[in-house]
């Protein structure tokens, strides 16, 4: 099936992570590394670790799940953009939704503010489509 995100797509998106967050935070030296299905990025001023894929049973294979987010200095815009980025990049790697999971009351606020559905306890998903919508506003 043509949805399934390669280990070659995984590096792609690694890279172009690793672009972006040394561009935005200003690091010289690549935050990320990935395996077969998950991208792990941490500095001082940040901590992600994403899946993609079926990698649990309540993910679908064109979902891009953020499994862990951490920003120092929060309300800082750093999330915003951070989906602004998925948002640019899911086409070329075939990303439909975007997942957050087992969230607490403030990135259940974060999720709900841009579009994010619950649809179990803790676990919250948006369309690409709907979240460009939403970002646009």
């Amino acid at each position: 099936m043509d949805l399934i995100m390669t280990t070659y797509n995984i590096a792609g998106l690694r890279e172009e992570l690793n672009t972006y967050l040394m561009d935005r935070f200003e690091y010289k030296r690549s935050p990320a590394t990935n395996n077969r299905c998950t991208i792990s990025a941490t500095r001082k001023r940040f901590n992600l670790y994403l899946r993609f894929g079926r990698t649990r049973h309540v993910w679908e294979e064109d979902t891009l799940v953020i499994a862990s987010i951490y920003f120092l200095y929060a309300r800082q815009g750093h999330g915003c953009d951070l989906l602004k980025f998925f948002v640019k990049i899911a086409d070329k790697y075939k990303i439909r939704k975007i997942g957050i999971e087992l969230t607490n009351e403030e990135s259940s606020a974060f999720a709900e503010n841009f579009g994010f559905k619950c649809f179990l306890r803790g676990y919250w998903i948006v369309s690409v489509k709907d979240l460009e919508i939403k970002l646009k506003k």
